[in-house]
């Protein structure tokens, strides 16, 4: 949507922690183009940090000049083929989640799809790291739907969460809520083979776009 880059392009530069969330937030419309749109605006994420004076150096004015620069000219995402299974990298931190969904082109190479990243709530970050992967998977069905419904999808990852699911006697809560949500996707753990794509995955977790809202869990309607 070129109106959602203009926003950005025109935006003067943040001076406050308010008007820097609102540019963060912004740049979330249009993270899917941008596979290192984290690492460029590591200055300006470091502002918002817990005791760190909001200083917007030059570190942070070169980072949004580089993110202007980089919306003139993004990278080609490609749209699916059908016929042809989806690759779902994803990646979990400490803190953070990351994720890749890609698929092989006519002459083997894998073509990026849609790059996703998120800063996991405080509650979240609590969760034994399998559980995390969980949410993680989940997350990426949520927001990846549109596309993962209607494929066949390779899932690669550290951990297996769909064995963790399935194997779990007696599962409850959210568990539960998790694993009905997943059934409808034909998804498949298999090893981790490509570096390229976990090193995207595992570099969108280690730099994701701040999000205030929870995973939606919810069953669609």
């Amino acid at each position: 949507d070129p109106d959602k880059i203009k926003a950005i392009l025109d935006m003067p530069v943040p001076r406050t922690e308010k008007e820097i969330r609102g540019f963060l937030g912004r740049l979330q419309y249009i993270s899917r183009f941008i596979a290192r749109l984290t690492d460029i605006c590591e200055p300006i994420f470091r502002l918002l940090r817990k005791n760190q004076p909001t200083v917007w150096n030059d570190d942070c004015q070169l980072a949004f000049e580089r993110i202007k620069e980089y919306l003139l000219s993004p990278p080609v995402l490609v749209p699916p083929m059908l016929g042809r299974p989806l690759l779902l990298y994803l990646s979990v931190s400490d803190m953070a989640l990351g994720c890749m969904l890609a698929q092989l082109d006519d002459s083997g190479k894998e073509r990026a799809i849609y790059y996703l990243s998120k800063r996991m709530l405080e509650y979240e970050m609590r969760y034994v790291m399998i559980e995390r992967f969980c949410l993680a998977l989940v997350w990426a069905t949520r927001r990846l739907r549109h596309y993962m419904i209607e494929y066949s999808v390779h899932l690669i990852s550290r951990l297996d969460p769909l064995r963790y699911l399935f194997d779990k006697p007696a599962l409850a809560g959210r568990l539960m809520r998790w694993l009905v949500l997943l059934t409808e996707f034909d998804i498949h753990y298999v090893s981790q083979k490509s570096i390229n794509g976990s090193v995207v995955a595992d570099h969108l977790a280690s730099l994701p776009i701040i999000e205030s809202r929870p995973i939606d869990d919810d069953f669609p309607k």
